[in-house]
């Protein structure tokens, strides 16, 4: 019992004691031990102690701990897969042969406020729609697969352009669109913007990372959103396109449906146009060909002025 009122008693007198509850190296408490009734009161300072009791002192600095063990080592903001090593074809963005700082980047021009870089970057990779509120608008070219199916009849790699127009700015979409399509006299490779920044899907999905990328072999993202960004379900997702995945004309006879001006179908002749599939693999431009009475989607790529045109 009496210890229960020591303890009791010593925690009202450090709660009602001023300038006794500060905290740090110099900061002490004294009391009084009553060496026979046991009780303990809190004084200011030393000397203060009747001779039948006994000083008592808190806060008195020991001597300093040994250092703890460092924490495990945190991840670099370019190393999207975690595995600790830099794999060149995905994550050395700039193409400098490293894995860098320089390669923590969300998209071209664009902040991600409450949020690293590399998660930004991340939702690029992966097949999940961009994050605006977190990672802000995303830049680069727009493209699109149409929503709608033609013939071959498009009216000419100019009237397949005019169709992209007209989907683009139904859906809101600024800039200048063409059709990834080609004819006997013109192809994506000589009459598009070849970009320096990225070709995104209307949800902000990475198509490829430039003009070289595009045209390499694969794509990171199927085209395979519309202008309104809703994906296809109408299978088979095949387009006209007449143009090897390097943007140049697939040279095979009778490949265009006479210059996309044709819609017959096989009681005309063998007269045909080449289709893409629309997948990610070395199949998205150059796929199969068919009769120019069926119908198909277009691919269509925004030619913003803003990009710089990449040299040959």
């Amino acid at each position: 019992m009496r210890k229960l009122h020591v303890i009791l008693v010593t925690i009202l007198a450090i709660l009602l004691v001023p300038g006794v509850t500060k905290h740090g190296e110099a900061a002490k408490i004294y009391g009084c031990y009553h060496k026979k009734k046991g009780n303990l009161r809190i004084i200011k300072q030393r000397g203060m102690c009747k001779k039948t009791e006994k000083l008592i002192v808190w806060n008195t600095s020991g001597p300093q701990g040994s250092p703890g063990t460092d924490g495990a080592d945190g991840l670099n903001c370019w190393d999207l897969n975690e595995n600790g090593t830099c794999d060149t074809l995905s994550e050395d963005k700039n193409l400098d042969g490293i894995c860098d700082v320089d390669d923590c980047q969300c998209t071209p021009g664009a902040e991600a406020p409450g949020i690293t870089n590399a998660l930004c970057e991340l939702y690029s990779m992966l097949d999940i729609p961009w994050p605006i509120e977190i990672c802000g608008e995303p830049s680069g070219n727009i493209v699109f697969v149409s929503s709608s199916v033609y013939n071959g009849d498009l009216g000419g790699v100019e009237g397949a352009d005019t169709i992209c127009q007209g989907l683009a700015e139904a859906a809101g979409l600024s800039g200048t669109y063409k059709a990834w399509i080609s004819d006997s006299t013109s192809s994506p490779a000589t009459s598009f913007t070849k970009s320096t920044n990225a070709y995104r899907l209307p949800n902000g999905l990475y198509v490829a990372d430039n003009w070289v990328d595009l045209t390499d072999m694969t794509l990171r993202n199927p085209i395979s959103y519309d202008e309104y960004g809703v994906q296809l379900t109408d299978e088979p997702f095949l387009v006209w396109t007449g143009t090897h995945r390097s943007g140049v004309l697939v040279d095979v006879e009778a490949g265009h449906c006479n210059n996309w001006t044709h819609s017959g179908g096989e009681e005309e002749g063998e007269i045909f146009g080449v289709l893409g599939n629309v997948q990610k693999g070395v199949n998205w431009s150059y796929y199969t060909y068919n009769y120019c009475n069926l119908m198909y989607h277009l691919y269509c790529f925004e030619q913003s002025l803003i990009f710089q045109e990449m040299s040959d």
